[in-house]
Formats: structure tokens, C-alpha cells, sequence
């Protein structure tokens, strides 16, 4: 039995190598620097290690501004970085039932107002044309209380015309969360006409038969 034992034990280390060498703070490190031009690659590998040390969870950015790392989840894959006072970086290393993972990049700027961008690249750094429904600012829209306000629907609908939403990935499963930062961005008038009529809960997307789809 113990040349079994041994085989099952190097298998074991084996696949525990293999998400090692995979995990997000790797990818992160070593991915191209024109995708996160803030920071270097050793600047990267810095704040990763210096965290996991229980050191520091801090650096700076080449332009010599703090740089702190919010969430390093080897567990669900998951991280995040605020570049700085006004950018974040998420990554998170996801099983779409693909033949392998696929790494999803979310970047938020708040200038002011937060809004988000959201890509997929493949293990080498391609991208991949995932397409993601980004949600408008009228899908927050009650559609059963507008319909019978004094307003009337397409008044709502021309105020929200400009959309303003952040993304996160949820720590379990594959999920994207989206919320609504829209109302920041109408002046006080229609702030107040609108906000009666909007629901404020985030919106959900779940990778779902080689999708993204939205959860009701």
C-alpha cells in the first residue's frame, strides 16, 4: 500500500503546485504592465509579498502616490487594489466552463462620479470578446411606480439618460455585481423628481450557459 500512498501524495502536491503557480497574485505580478501602468511588475510583486508577510499593505505608484492592496483572497481567486485616491483595480481568476480559467479585470475611476470598465483575458493575456449586457441607469428604473406617476415613464428615461455604474466580483461563484451611481450626476432638481421612482438594491450577473445573465 505505501507505493499507492506515495503515488496519491505526489498527485496531491502536485495539484496543489499547479494552483499555486495559477493563483491571482501570480497573474497579477506578472501580467503586462500596459494593463495596469501604475505600478511596475516589481512594484506589484512588492505590495503581494510585504501583504503576505503581514508586513505592509501599501506601496507607491510610479508617480510616487500610495497604492493599497484591499483584498488578496487566494482562496476564491479574488483581488483588489486601490491605484489611487481616485482608481481600483479587480481581479479574479474565473470558471466560465471553458477548457481553462479565464482571468476578468474590472476598472473603476471615480472622476467624479465611479463608473467601471470590465474585460477577460485568457491565462497568455489575449483578450477575449466575453460579452458582458452593462447594465443603463434605467434598468434600475421601477417601471410599475413610473408608469403611474404624474411623470409618466419617458421623463425618468430622458433624466437617467446618462449612466454611471461600478462592477465588483462576488467572492463565491461567478458573479458580477453592478450598482447604480447614476442619481450622483443629476442636479438636486431632478434628484428629487427621480429618486422616489429608482430602486438602489445592486443588480446581479451570473455566468450562466456560456453567458452573462441578468438575476431577478
Amino acid at each position: 500500500m505505501k507505493p499507492i500512498n506515495n503515488y496519491f501524495t505526489a498527485i496531491f502536491f502536485f495539484f496543489c503546485t499547479l494552483i499555486s503557480a495559477q493563483g491571482v497574485d501570480k497573474f497579477y505580478v506578472g501580467m503586462p504592465d500596459a494593463l495596469n501602468p501604475t505600478l511596475t511588475s516589481q512594484q506589484r510583486l512588492e505590495l503581494i509579498e510585504y501583504a503576505k508577510a503581514g508586513q505592509n499593505d501599501t506601496t507607491f505608484n510610479r508617480f510616487k502616490n500610495p497604492v493599497f492592496l484591499l483584498k488578496l483572497d487566494t482562496l476564491h481567486q479574488h483581488l483588489i487594489v486601490k491605484n489611487s485616491s481616485l482608481s481600483t483595480f479587480e481581479m479574479k481568476i474565473l470558471n466560465l466552463g471553458t477548457t481553462e480559467p479565464i482571468i476578468g479585470i474590472i476598472r473603476t475611476v471615480c472622476a467624479p462620479i465611479c463608473h467601471s470598465l470590465i474585460e477577460f483575458y485568457d491565462l497568455k493575456w489575449n483578450c477575449i470578446p466575453v460579452p458582458f449586457p452593462y447594465p443603463q441607469a434605467t434598468d434600475w428604473l421601477d417601471l410599475e411606480k413610473a408608469q403611474k406617476s404624474e411623470e409618466g415613464i419617458e421623463t425618468f428615461q430622458k433624466i437617467l439618460k446618462h449612466s454611471f455604474v461600478s462592477l465588483s466580483f462576488q467572492d463565491e461563484g461567478q458573479v458580477v455585481t453592478a450598482s447604480n451611481n447614476s442619481i450622483d450626476f443629476l442636479s438636486d432638481e431632478d434628484k428629487k423628481l427621480v429618486i422616489p421612482y429608482v430602486n438602489t438594491a445592486p443588480l446581479l450577473f451570473q455566468w450562466s450557459d456560456l453567458k452573462w445573465i441578468r438575476e431577478k
